[in-house]
């Protein structure tokens, strides 16, 4: 059934740049050679079949080579890491979107564990992930069964339960414990678009009031386009029509707020959020859909309402509202107040539970604590990384860790 497959695993490696005498530590990712040919990051320079062949070969993205080698041609040319580990570029590629779940700035073939002495058969190191490029033809309920059984056949007192989950799912159906960190939650997905949804129908249901307890202003108007021979037909259709260029109005004034504080909000949020007809060709086809929606909902009463205004009664002004148009807009109003409340306490519900998040007791005191990895050999000589830190008067106390107090360990789930 696997056409293709590759391991995957975060790395972080300090890389030695001989133009600046100087050590950066960049974030990357080993991977088995086809993990280019899996993903559609599209390769530069360097050949797709060999790129990660060799274990001591890497690809760098566009950002890292600039960062390395500046204006020369990588590709061929030796990175070495701070400990004295070579590695030949073999391919460069574009720097990756930043809205794909996989973030790295460079690719080392995974073989390299092995050549450093991890055991790539142990069948119970579950530390990676695996990706698979199934036959089309492939049945995945039966290819779960098999990674099942072969799993329970290598490791007898096994209880996982491994399955295949479409890439598709990843970023907003993914709730495992221990995951690549980045992701989404399509729950929130829909409390926003149920949130939006109500807006909406709110400001449809504030337009229809107003249109109707604006309705005496419009009376003798009604009434001369019926006595010139204008059919109701033909009534609706204008309301409809004046209706529809509002709403097209207010769409096209809504798109320019977005893009004039878009800018702030990315910063206020902290998230790289952006708006545009050429990175997503279906948002205009569904802005044309909620443009009609809300000019469908927001002028089918209105305009049946006043199309039934009798030309006589009308220019003579003894038109008056009747019973059932004044029930009709009190439950209109009502409903309107009613799904404000509703927005209203979902919003102090959020807010409260937001607070409680910032301020639970977490069991330790944060506030002037640092963190620092000992990163090389400092691990060794704690001892004496500890005594010069404490001679910094800044530092009242030092202590070493082996893991973090919200650490969780390893697991599957």
């Amino acid at each position: 059934e696997v056409l293709r497959a590759t391991r995957y695993s975060s790395s972080g490696i300090r890389f030695y740049h001989k133009d600046k005498d100087e050590s950066f530590v960049e974030n990357g990712c080993m991977a088995d050679p086809d993990f280019l040919q899996i993903f559609s990051f599209p390769l530069i320079k360097g050949d797709l079949n060999s790129a990660l062949t060799d274990p001591f070969s890497i690809v760098l993205t566009e950002k890292l080579a600039d960062k390395y080698f500046g204006s020369q041609d990588p590709v061929g040319k030796v990175l070495s890491t701070l400990r004295g580990t070579e590695f030949q570029v073999n391919g460069i590629i574009q720097d990756i979107p930043h809205n794909s779940h996989l973030q790295f700035d460079f690719i080392i073939p995974f073989e390299i564990m092995g050549k450093f002495g991890a055991d790539l058969n142990n069948w119970e190191d579950v530390s990676y992930l695996s990706y698979v490029m199934l036959h089309e033809e492939s049945s995945i309920t039966g290819l779960n069964k098999k990674i099942k059984d072969t799993e329970h056949k290598n490791r007898k007192n096994s209880t996982a339960n491994r399955y295949l989950q479409p890439l598709k799912d990843v970023h907003l159906r993914s709730h495992f414990k221990f995951d690549i960190p980045g992701h989404g939650d399509i729950k929130y997905v829909y409390i926003f678009s149920f949130t939006a949804f109500f807006v909406l129908i709110i400001a449809c249901l504030n337009f229809m009031n107003l249109t109707t307890a604006r309705s005496a202003n419009r009376v003798r108007e009604i009434g001369v386009r019926k006595v010139v021979g204008a059919y109701k037909k033909d009534i609706i259709k204008q309301f409809f029509g004046e209706t529809f260029l509002l709403t097209l109005f207010a769409s096209v004034l809504s798109i320019l707020i977005i893009l004039l504080f878009l800018p702030s909000f990315r910063i206020l949020s902290g998230k790289p959020l952006f708006f545009s007809f050429m990175s997503n060709p279906w948002l205009f086809a569904e802005l044309l859909g909620i443009v009609f929606f809300s000019g469908v909902l927001s002028g089918i009463y209105p305009s049946l309402y006043l199309s039934n205004f009798q030309p006589v009664k009308a220019l003579r002004g003894l038109m008056k509202s009747g019973t059932k148009g004044s029930v009709l807009r009190k439950v209109l109003v009502v409903s309107q107040f009613a799904l404000s409340i509703i927005l209203i306490i979902g919003t102090i519900v959020i807010f409260n539970q937001i607070k409680y998040m910032r301020n639970a007791n977490l069991g330790y005191e944060t506030d002037h604590l640092l963190f620092l990895p000992l990163m090389e050999e400092m691990g060794s000589k704690y001892e004496t990384v500890k005594t010069d830190l404490l001679q910094n008067p800044g530092i009242l106390s030092t202590s070493a860790v082996d893991r973090l107090p919200m650490y969780e360990g390893s697991g599957l789930s």
